[in-house]
């Protein structure tokens, strides 16, 4: 079967999958691509990536280990809406918008480095999405050339090291 014209595949009623190597084809547009996968463990996405879809991993409450393309550009969403067993996430410098709830009930999230900086200066509080992927977590990298200051982070509830790796460390207290 020749797959290079694939576009979507919808794997909600397989509820026995617990691993996805994806190779080229791709998953995260479509809208809810992985809804309830409850046994999916991990997922490698395409190298080539742009976007997470509404709802790609909504539900895939086993889901521990997923590595975010460095091109992927958008979280839309509720995309990993539910993912409770997630326990650290890279959101790669190229992410300009994180979506609606994309990471709420991520209640396992321990570490969240931020690479970029739209991220961090046009959507910390203003949206649901990065405001709960911060609130999860307990260790959160921040890129150090990020500019300006932000309220939740520069608060009494983190302390702030220089990791001495271009990031400044925020460890909830």
């Amino acid at each position: 079967m020749n797959s290079t014209n694939l576009q979507k595949v919808d794997l909600s009623s397989c509820l026995g999958i617990t691993e996805i190597s994806t190779g080229k084809w791709w998953v995260s547009e479509n809208s809810g691509a992985f809804y309830e996968c409850t046994k999916l463990i991990s997922i490698l996405l395409p190298h080539n990536l742009q976007k997470i879809g509404p709802y790609a991993f909504y539900g895939c409450n086993n889901l521990s280990k997923i590595t975010i393309p460095t091109s992927v550009e958008m979280i839309d969403d509720y995309a990993f809406y539910g993912c409770n067993s997630l326990c650290e996430i890279v959101i790669p410098k190229n992410v300009t918008f994180i979506g609606d709830d994309a990471f709420f009930n991520c209640s396992s999230l321990n570490t969240v480095k931020i690479e970029g900086q739209h991220v961090f200066e046009n959507a910390f509080f203003d949206n649901l999405g990065v405001g709960y992927l911060l609130n999860y977590a307990k260790v959160i990298y921040v890129n150090k050339t990020l500019t300006g200051t932000n309220p939740y982070l520069d608060s009494d509830s983190f302390t702030k090291v220089d990791n001495g790796d271009g990031y400044w460390k925020y460890t909830k207290i």
